[in-house]
C-alpha cells in the first residue's frame, strides 16, 4: 500500500495541493493521511497560554481536517486525520517515519501567500529531511485546480544514467492508468566549445562531431525504451540538447504542453534552490520520484472496480 502524507496548514493553497495528488493517489492502493501541525504559544513567544483555549484550537483543527477530507475523498481512497503539536517541520517528518509514509504532498506556498519558497522554512526543512517521492504543486499551478483535476500529458525528462530512468516505470503505469500521453524526453549536456579554441576550426569539427555523438547516443537509447513501452500507451520522445539539462525542464513543459512533470530526484542533484527555481518556472505540478521509495508499494495498481490489485508492469 501506498502511504501518502498531506501536511495542511490551514491555507486553501496548501489545501488545494490535494486536487493534483487525487489522480496519482487513485492509480495505486493508497492511504492519505492529511496532518495539521499547531504550534505551542512556548514556539512562537513566551506568553500564557491558557490550556482550555488550547485544546479548543486541537478541536478546531480536527473540525477543519474533516472539512477538507469531505471535500476530496473518495470511494477508493481512504483519509486518515491527525492533529500534532510541536514545530512544523520536526512534526511532518517525525509522522512521515512513524506511517512509513512513501509520498509527500506539498504546496509551495502556504500561508505565506507570494513568498516564495524560503530556504529555512517549512517545506525547505522537510523536503531536506524526507527521503522519499514527492508531489510539489506550485502556487501558479493551485490557483487553476479544481477539486480534482485530469492530466493529460506526462513528462519525464531522463539523462540518459540509470537512476534518472527510475522514474518511467510509475510515469508507465499513470499513463496506462489515467488514460495520458506519455512525453520521454532525454536531455543530453550540450558539449562546450572553451572559449581559448573557438576560433580554430578543427575544435569546431570535433566540437559538431561530439555533440552528434551525443545526439545520437540519446537516439538510442530511447529507441531502446520505446521498445519497452506497452502499444497501448500513446508515446512521444524527443532529444534535447542543452548546456545545463536541469534549466531546460521549463521550456520542455511548455514545448509539450504537459501538465505533469515526473522527474528522479537525481536531476536536481539535491539541490532545494535549484528545485525552487525551477517550480517558479515549470508552473505544473513536479512529482520528485525517490529510487529509495519506488518499490512495492508503486507496483499495486488499483483495478477499474477498486478492489483487486493488479502488478503493474515495469522498465
Amino acid at each position: 500500500m501506498l502511504n501518502v502524507l498531506v501536511p495542511l496548514d490551514g491555507s486553501e493553497l496548501a489545501e488545494r495541493a490535494i486536487s493534483h495528488a487525487l489522480p496519482i493517489v487513485e492509480s495505486f492502493v493508497a492511504k492519505v493521511t492529511l496532518l495539521r501541525v499547531i504550534t505551542p504559544a512556548e514556539f512562537r513567544s513566551q506568553e500564557t497560554f491558557d490550556r482550555v483555549d488550547w485544546r479548543l484550537h486541537k478541536h478546531q483543527a480536527f473540525t477543519y481536517l474533516r472539512n477538507v477530507a469531505q471535500t476530496f475523498e473518495t470511494a477508493t481512497v481512504p483519509f486518515e486525520l491527525r492533529v500534532e503539536e510541536g514545530r512544523p517541520a520536526d512534526v511532518i517528518l517525525e509522522t512521515a517515519r512513524e506511517l512509513g509514509t512513501q509520498l509527500l504532498v506539498m504546496s509551495t506556498h502556504g500561508r505565506g501567500g507570494a513568498v516564495d519558497y524560503p530556504r529555512g522554512g517549512v517545506a525547505s526543512k522537510t523536503l531536506s529531511g524526507f527521503g522519499g517521492s514527492v508531489l510539489l504543486v506550485g502556487s501558479g499551478v493551485i490557483k487553476k485546480a479544481a477539486t480534482k483535476v485530469h492530466y493529460r500529458r506526462l513528462l519525464v525528462p531522463i539523462d540518459g544514467s540509470h537512476r534518472s530512468e527510475c522514474a518511467m516505470r510509475v510515469a508507465m503505469m499513470l499513463a496506462k492508468s489515467l488514460d495520458a500521453e506519455l512525453v520521454i524526453a532525454c536531455i543530453a549536456e550540450q558539449p562546450e566549445l572553451p572559449h581559448i579554441v573557438r576560433d580554430d576550426r578543427k575544435a569546431a569539427s570535433l566540437h559538431r562531431d561530439l555533440a552528434d555523438l551525443t545526439r545520437a547516443a540519446a537516439e538510442r537509447r530511447l529507441h531502446e525504451i520505446e521498445a519497452q513501452i506497452p502499444e497501448e500507451i500513446a508515446l512521444r520522445t524527443a532529444v534535447l540538447l542543452a548546456r545545463r539539462p536541469a534549466d531546460e525542464l521549463s521550456a520542455a513543459v511548455r514545448r509539450f504542453d504537459a501538465d505533469l512533470l515526473i522527474a528522479s530526484e537525481n536531476l536536481f542533484n539535491g539541490s532545494l534552490g535549484s528545485l525552487d527555481r525551477q517550480m517558479a518556472g515549470t508552473q505544473v505540478p513536479t512529482f520528485i520520484l525517490s529510487p529509495k521509495s519506488i518499490g512495492s508499494a508503486f507496483c499495486e495498481l488499483r483495478t477499474a472496480e477498486g478492489d483487486d490489485v493488479a502488478n503493474a508492469d515495469v522498465i
